[in-house]
């Protein structure tokens, strides 16, 4: 049975903590989703009907924010000790709490919509279109692929519903209480000024529910105290911010759209691939080769090369720059008996690696625009050691180091490889930069 608790003891409680603590007002945000949000409830890719927004979901959020925001910091141990001093967390001696509160309220649904829809083939109705389409309001296929549901083997059944989201206009209170306790090394003023720091930025390029680093449920903040965070103050922090108007238009899902499109194109779409000419539409709508080189990478690794048909464009050097772009990532060739097997590429040393790139409509204060931001640890991204994951695998060199790019210090190299990888280069044939996430920030802002 659970036991009761005296309300008496309760409020002997209460009145002990209230000692060893200094009591301040609720700082109240109002806030709105600008874009679609996907997920954010307690089963993944869901959106929770009775609670859309979670604190918790913020608090992380925050805390992530507040690592750039506030940083860097002297070491590792310096960081832990003043996140924990105003987070909370549990170090080796002792549990600290934390020392700002978050409650969300007043929340106003706008609505759900499904992400994608599947169609009817005009050919056979008994069965559906392998591709869904996406909602033509707020969908975006590349963006939201993990949305799309699942069809049965036969294309009759959808084994997997595509998965709803929240509409934008969507809007909540966000109600920040700060407090500190009598041994704090920390004044109020302090932590008040840091977590403020964190809102910024976090209303500037975050979000709620799942894949925030492709804008989904970004959020418009409103209080006196927010200010959008400047091209410069990413700077500081060794990031880069990328913005790009959108012709005058006040509408924060056609700036997210964009930059959807725009690394959609970049990493296999019209600008990273070659498409073939449809014979029925006249247009060159049918995928072909990629411009990259992780395909032909991975044949010389497995000594796979499907006839040898692919292998001259690149040679080995064991480089896979879209790597930068985040991890895991799934490679999966037409061809079963001469292609490589299904191959999963991930960090050395973990099972995944979040993108430093983010995508988001962004506000100046004035008006919307499209925002490409890089973290500022993107150059460490750029070095990661990479591994395959792949049962059983034919290595033909087993002892190869994969890595996403070379290191600054071969210049040469880099330069070598932009000359050889279509996508990292203009029109003109000169270079956009020498490493993909900057080339991709270049190709970018061309829609300006």
């Amino acid at each position: 049975m659970r036991r009761q608790i005296d309300a008496g003891l309760l409020k002997r409680l209460r009145d002990e903590l209230d000692k060893h603590s200094i009591k301040k007002e609720w700082v109240t945000y109002e806030c709105k989703l600008v874009t679609p949000m996907y997920g954010g409830g307690v089963n993944g890719g869901q959106v929770d009907k009775e609670m859309p927004i979670r604190a918790s979901a913020i608090r992380g959020q925050l805390r992530f924010w507040w690592r750039i925001a506030c940083g860097p910091f002297n070491s590792p141990e310096d960081m832990f000790d003043r996140e924990s001093a105003i987070w909370g967390g549990i170090g080796d001696k002792e549990a600290k709490a934390s020392r700002v509160k978050i409650r969300v309220g007043n929340i106003k649904s706008n609505g759900e919509v499904a992400a994608f829809e599947y169609e009817r083939n005009p050919k056979d109705c008994s069965k559906y279109k392998s591709v869904p389409k996406p909602d033509p309001k707020f969908g975006h296929a590349y963006t939201l692929f993990s949305a799309q549901g699942k069809l049965n083997k036969d294309k009759t059944i959808e084994e997997e519903a595509p998965h709803k989201i929240a509409k934008p206009e969507l809007t909540f209170e966000l109600d920040i209480h700060c407090q500190t306790y009598k041994d704090d090394k920390l004044t109020l003023e302090q932590i008040k000024s840091e977590v403020k720091e964190a809102i910024r930025w976090w209303a500037s390029f975050g979000g709620i529910g799942s894949r925030t680093r492709r804008g989904l449920g970004a959020v418009d903040v409103k209080n006196s105290d927010i200010k959008p965070v400047s091209a410069d103050e990413v700077t500081l922090k060794g990031g880069i911010l990328t913005l790009v108007s959108q012709n005058g238009k006040q509408d924060p899902v056609a700036c997210w759209q964009y930059g959807g499109d725009k690394l959609r194109d970049f990493r296999q779409g019209s600008h990273g691939r070659h498409y073939r000419k449809n014979e029925k539409t006249g247009k060159y709508s049918i995928p072909g080769r990629s411009f990259w080189p992780e395909a032909d990478q991975l044949r010389h690794l497995t000594g796979k090369n499907a006839d040898g048909k692919h292998l001259p464009k690149f040679k080995p050097d064991f480089i896979l720059p879209r790597a930068a772009f985040g991890m895991p990532i799934q490679f999966q060739f037409p061809s079963e008996k001469n292609d490589p097997p299904k191959l999963n590429l991930t960090p050395k040393y973990s099972e995944r690696m979040a993108s430093p790139l983010i995508l988001r409509p962004y506000y100046d204060g004035e008006k919307w625009h499209a925002a490409a931001l890089l973290l500022p640890e993107w150059k460490n991204v750029l070095q990661e050691i990479l591994k395959l994951d792949v049962k059983d695998p034919v290595f033909k060199y087993k002892n190869t180091e994969l890595l996403s790019w070379p290191n600054e210090q071969q210049e040469a190299e880099r330069n070598r490889l932009v000359n050889t990888i279509e996508p990292m280069k203009q029109s003109n044939g000169e270079a956009r930069a020498n490493d993909p996430l900057s080339a991709f920030l270049d190709y970018f802002k061309q829609g300006q």
